[in-house]
């Protein structure tokens, strides 16, 4: 950050992370920048060259040329930031220090996808920060450059309390990107489109069709109906309780069962009448408590990716509606919910805020008319 000067001194600022020096000569703003990145040392040596113009000025030596100001190669330079280790590898370096604080989800999404960006990109020094984010705004959405941006300056945060670094080049940078989204419609499927995809599944791939009618009626997230198991339904079918969740993991197979949800370790939802006789419906006689209630066809987790391109998107196809992700059908439970119950009752059942519920999950009705008063 730069120094405020006072009349007749000279200031050090960062432009472009570069060091400069701003000062006034015969009531004339100049400025020299010394190409130096910003650190402790340059700092320094700034700091000597700043002494220098204004010495030279009160003396009237002062030289309008600046050269006397600059660096020759002939000078010795003052020390950069070491470069020991590059961008990349101070990234893995973080994530290995992150790994036994954060989840596997984080691991294998958010850190991955840094990973990613970071082995594409043509710049690998942390003096690059400047050509990395033009680099990214080029090449992907602002929204995804302020959150590549954001890992990186934690990263380097983590850097410079770890004495790797003397400064953070990407502090801030995400600030100016930090748009507002537009608001957006939230997208959900009518009671009618829900009554034809359960009908489709039923007849033409029978064995997601328990899953799907699950969550429609349900609303849970999708991750959490397929860790289900036997032995988190109550004998009478009449309660539900919610304690793992499907996940990625960061290496090897993409699924993994996490304990624990993800606004709270656990949660028990009664079924209702509808539910519990579904439930009871496709309960197999010969059931153990640790089998699963929607296993693949193997008797593994389904995995959802999969799910989605080969099940649920040619259903919608067939059915020629709009395609809309299987989580939707969250969305769909939810905003027909709100029909009957209270948004805070509705958030109780499906694990979130009622905040939550009306910001990200509460679709606007079809045929809606201003009510008689």
């Amino acid at each position: 950050m730069g120094e405020k000067a006072e009349k007749g001194t000279v200031a050090i600022k960062v432009s472009n992370n570069r060091l400069q020096l701003v000062y006034r000569y015969r009531g004339q703003r100049k400025y020299l920048s010394l190409g130096l990145p910003d650190n402790r040392n340059n700092r320094k040596y700034a700091q000597s060259v700043a002494s220098t113009i204004e010495l030279d000025i009160v003396s009237g030596n002062y030289d309008t040329t600046q050269k006397k100001y600059k660096l020759f190669e002939s000078e010795p330079k003052p020390e950069k930031v070491a470069k020991t280790l590059d961008l990349i590898e101070l990234w893995d370096k973080y994530v290995d220090y992150k790994r036994p604080l954060v989840s596997a989800n984080t691991l294998a999404i958010d850190y991955k996808s840094v990973s990613s960006w970071l082995k594409k990109i043509p710049y690998t020094s942390i003096d690059d920060a400047i050509d990395i984010r033009a680099y990214l705004l080029q090449s992907t959405t602002p929204d995804s450059t302020r959150r590549i941006l954001v890992q990186l300056s934690a990263c380097c945060t983590w850097a410079g309390k770890s004495n790797l670094l003397d400064f953070n080049p990407f502090e801030g940078m995400s600030r100016d990107l930090n748009i507002k989204k537009l608001s957006r419609e939230i997208e959900y499927f009518t009671e009618s489109e829900r009554t034809q995809i359960i009908n489709y599944f039923k007849v033409d791939d029978p064995h997601y069709a328990p899953l799907v009618e699950f969550v429609f009626r349900c609303g849970c997230r999708p991750s959490e109906a397929l860790a289900l198991e036997w032995r988190d339904i109550s004998s009478d079918f009449k309660v539900i309780v919610f304690s793992r969740s499907l996940t990625n993991t960061e290496y090897g197979s993409k699924i993994a069962v996490k304990e624990g949800l993800k606004r709270a370790k656990s949660r028990t939802v009664p079924s209702g009448k509808t539910l519990a006789a579904f439930l009871e419906l496709i309960a197999p006689d010969n059931r153990k408590p640790n089998d699963l209630i929607f296993p693949a066809r193997k008797g593994k987790y389904i995995d959802l990716g999969n799910f989605g391109k080969r099940h649920w998107k040619p259903a919608l196809k067939q059915l020629g509606l709009k395609y809309r992700s299987f989580y939707k059908v969250r969305h769909t439970a939810i905003t027909h919910a709100l029909d009957t119950l209270d948004a805070k009752d509705v958030a109780a059942l499906v694990g979130n805020s009622a905040d939550v519920i009306y910001k990200n999950y509460a679709g606007v009705k079809e045929n809606l008319k201003i009510p008689d008063f």
